[in-house]
């Protein structure tokens, strides 16, 4: 019976997919014309249940086969392109290498960069109520952004937590704080004590290994330690309910937190109640002083926005806007807070974005160089993939052969990466404040890059071999090589352009790190050594301390204050006797008559405080400018602010004495705020001397001779104040170097692949060459005539990469208050350096191949 041709087998579609494909693969397709006409016969003499059991028989017998088959030829197919990308590799061993090391850079780094992005992140990610949780803000009416503090005052968090049935908890954070401790017949000095409330521990998950998260901050004279730090008290001993004497007060351990790897803006070793230091700092319970963190729950799925309204109007605080942010958004996104209390690791998102971007150039460069490298040698390639498409290989099998070379050099590279990412780690590590570490799981990451980049790399070459027909690519192959000309050019010119941005950018990071460390802060830095003051019985020596110091004649002057460089922990809003309308949010330091002068300051208007006068102890305000300009005033010397009557200082008047000359006494990124300094012994916590420069270890030993032998039972310890002025910046200052780092790299791998089109370019062109040469050219001539083209490509990069640059590093240089100028000099700087990098890298493959000798150029073709 004749079985017409539009007549399908229709019922068992999978037994007809089967059977098509065993077909196919035998080549056959007479197969499958066989059994449709003995299928529809069947039909008619048995029936079609039985034409469908004898269809199902005949392809479940032959699936075995057909499996079997089929998998040892694609096992066959795999080697054979496995075969073929090894011999390409071997073969074209230069470009092989560029390749394979350009993406091995990449993806090392881009995998570096990814460890980085993603600690970044975890900072409090880690909290069960993590969307719930807020720190207060304050933000002082009509001023800037630089002038959002943290500090809050004491009664804050329990007036939200009453007053707004929303707050499910509050605490308090008040941290940094050192002690001496005593456990058993041990003692330690610790510098990381900190104090919270006893919602603390219910709010942020901090798990105890031991005691109850609940209980554990009631009593006054409870401690929670964390794991590391019981385990130094009381070795294998169980901590908990054990006692040890903090400044010769007991306490008993009511909790052990677990040893976790979570990340946390806050930072403390030992946690103390805050009941407890509220009996000893009575005005932490005032509305007038600002020293403390504050920190809400909110109720599930209830947002801040009430609470900021009008709080601070019922209050009493209308000098003040409150708002409030999200805990996980505190390590990257305080960039705008002027004064952030107790944040030890500020982080910054646009930190994350650069580094992101940096990532992303890397691996887009090292995909840029494959593609160039690999349509470069398209004309070499026309003939091979002539052939095979003349020997039957469709289009679909082309692509896979040279998406699969491309997969097995970025697979290469793969292995060449995960080396180099133990080099990085341990250059890049001391430069970062955690620490990382290539987990299992990041290594499948590295290899999704590597494999991500090797497609993406491959795709283009592998279209564009297997989009021409056998005829054309055989008999026209350097019009094939012509028409990739042009997105080479396109893709060497994008190389250019990020290579004189991203140089350009450093060198713009480098000058304003030298501008950082080298300004002027309004005070002498220099051979300064600060001496902390611990307690009551050192303060009450101070007097005795500075005189025994300043026999030795080494020693220029001593001064005591709260902090080395003048600022206080505590700020608050001082009123104008004269109208109370002007208020400003001020930091309060305190420091001595000796304070000024030791530090090299320069008073501006008035005159310094005076030894022995009671007035200036009891009345006496010294402004900065910064504080003045804020207040209006242009004369301010005699001028009043209201009386204020707090736990903290009673002063029956506080008359202006003096304006000294504003100082830094934060980071550059911030403008100079508003400080005002009283005489307030009770807060003096430093004492700051200066050295004659020549031998400072020698006057260190002298120093703590006279220490020991004023106060024999008091540890010595000082620090050189140049040295802490630097922690300000060392973050940024390091993360700067990371930058500059990873842009040099990105530099590295285009010259790579500026190196492997030279050495092309200079191949493609030897017989070129030779005639000249033959013909009376010169060597210069010859260098002149391969490079011109690459030097044309960097003219134009550069009228394309200024204005880029100038525009990205505008915006980075907006971070900060202080901050050099743009000059056109740094960007033409930029473009030789970035023109002097190519010639180099391509002067050797120029000069050796116009140096070749012409017999053996002519006879090279």
């Amino acid at each position: 019976m004749k079985i017409k041709e539009s007549k399908k087998i229709k019922s068992p579609l999978l037994a007809g997919w089967l059977l098509k494909c065993l077909a196919n693969h035998h080549n056959n397709a007479a197969i499958v014309g066989d059994m449709e006409e003995e299928y529809f016969l069947l039909i008619e003499e048995r029936g079609r249940l039985a034409a469908m059991l004898r269809y199902w028989t005949v392809c479940l017998v032959s699936l075995p086969s057909f499996v079997s088959n089929l998998f040892f030829w694609r096992t066959m197919m795999i080697r054979n392109y496995f075969k073929t990308a090894l011999r390409s590799i071997i073969k074209n061993k230069v470009y092989s290498i560029i390749n394979i090391v350009g993406l091995a850079v990449g993806v090392s780094v881009a995998l570096v960069i990814f460890l980085y992005v993603k600690t970044e992140f975890r900072y409090d990610a880690h909290h069960v109520h993590g969307k719930s949780l807020y720190r207060a803000l304050f933000v002082p009416a009509g001023t800037g952004e630089g002038d959002i503090t943290t500090y809050m005052p004491g009664p804050l968090a329990e007036a939200l937590k009453s007053d707004f049935p929303q707050v499910l908890r509050a605490t308090r954070f008040w941290g940094g704080h050192g002690a001496e401790i005593q456990a058993g017949d041990r003692s330690f000095m610790e510098g990381n004590i900190a104090y919270m409330d006893t919602d603390a521990l219910n709010m942020f998950t901090l798990p105890l290994e031991a005691g109850n998260a609940g209980t554990a901050l009631t009593a006054p004279h409870g401690v929670v330690l964390r794991k590391a730090v019981a385990q130094k008290y009381f070795g294998e001993e169980e901590a908990l309910g054990q006692d040890i004497l903090i400044d010769n007060e007991t306490f008993t351990v009511t909790g052990v937190l677990e040893k976790t790897q979570h990340l946390s803006h806050l930072s403390f070793d030992i946690l103390l109640p805050f009941a407890y230091i509220e009996t000893k700092r009575d005005w932490l319970q005032s509305w007038g002083i600002n020293a403390v963190a504050t920190y809400i729950q909110l109720q599930a799925k209830m947002s801040p926005s009430g609470l900021e309204e009008d709080f601070a109007e019922e209050h009493g605080l209308e000098e003040v806007v409150l708002r409030f942010q999200s805990v996980d958004q505190i390590h990257l996104h305080s960039g705008h807070v002027g004064s952030d209390a107790f944040n030890t690791k500020p982080g910054s998102i646009n930190t994350v974005r650069v580094f992101a971007m940096i990532g992303a150039l890397l691996l887009i460069i090292a995909c840029i160089n494959f593609v160039n490298l690999s349509t470069a040698q398209s004309g070499k390639r026309a003939k091979e993939i002539g052939l095979r498409k003349v020997c039957g290989s469709t289009r679909m099998s082309i692509i896979a052969q040279v998406l699969f070379e491309s997969l097995f050099i970025a697979f290469l590279a793969y292995g060449v990466a995960l080396v180099l990412v133990q080099f990085w780690l341990k250059a890049v590590n001391p430069l970062l404040t955690t620490s990382l570490a290539l987990q299992w799981n990041d290594g499948f990451i590295g290899l999704g890059l590597a494999l991500f980049s090797g497609f993406v790399a491959g795709i283009y070459p592998a279209l564009l071999f297997s989009r021409h027909q056998p005829k054309a690519m055989l008999n026209s192959m350097k019009s094939s090589s012509r028409e990739t000309a042009l997105s080479r050019k396109i893709m060497v010119q994008l190389q250019f352009v990020v290579s004189i941005v991203l140089i350009a950018a450093s060198l713009i990071v480098y000058l304003q790190n030298q501008f950082m460390l080298n300004k002027d802060l309004g005070f002498d830095k220099d051979n300064v050594i600060c001496l902390p003051i611990s307690n009551d019985y050192e303060r009450s020596k101070i007097e005795v301390i500075k005189q025994a110091l300043l026999e030795d004649s080494r020693i220029m002057g001593v001064a005591a204050t709260t902090q080395p460089t003048g600022h206080g922990t505590l700020s608050m809003g001082l009123v104008a006797r004269e109208d109370d309308r002007i208020s400003v949010g001020m930091q309060i330091g305190s420091i001595d008559a000796d304070y000024i002068p030791t530090m090299g300051m320069e008073i501006f208007q008035g005159r310094n405080f005076m030894h022995g006068s009671m007035q200036d102890l009891n009345e006496g305000v010294i402004l900065n400018e910064a504080a003045c300009h804020k207040l209006g005033w242009e004369d301010p010397v005699g001028k009043e602010f209201r009386p204020m009557d707090t736990p903290f200082f009673t002063k029956s008047a506080i008359r202006v004495v003096g304006v000294v000359k504003d100082f830094h006494f934060y980071s550059l990124r911030a403008e100079i705020t508003p400080i005002a300094f009283f005489m307030i012994p009770s807060r003096y916590r430093n004492l700051v001397v200066r050295i004659k420069a020549g031998d400072p270890e020698k006057t260190v030993e002298a120093i703590k001779a006279i220490w020991a032998g004023v106060l024999p039972d008091s540890d010595f310890d000082y620090r050189f104040l140049d040295k802490g002025l630097e922690q300000q910046y060392r973050g940024e200052l390091k993360m700067n170097q990371l930058i500059l780092c990873f842009s040099l790299m990105i530099v590295f791998i285009a010259c790579l692949g500026l190196l492997g089109l030279s050495a092309f370019t200079s191949e493609q062109r030897t017989k070129e060459i030779g005639v000249r040469k033959v013909l009376g050219g010169s060597v210069s001539q010859m260098v002149l005539l391969l490079s011109r083209e690459f030097v044309g490509a960097m003219l134009l990069a550069n009228v394309i990469a200024w204005p880029v640059a100038w525009f990205a590093m505008n915006r980075w240089l907006q971070n900060f208050a202080y901050r050099i100028n743009l000059s056109l000099w740094i960007f033409g700087l930029a473009g030789l350096l970035a023109l002097l990098v190519a010639l180099i890298t391509v002067g050797f493959q120029v000069i050796r191949a116009a140096r070749l000798n012409p017999v053996k150029s002519l006879k090279y073709e």
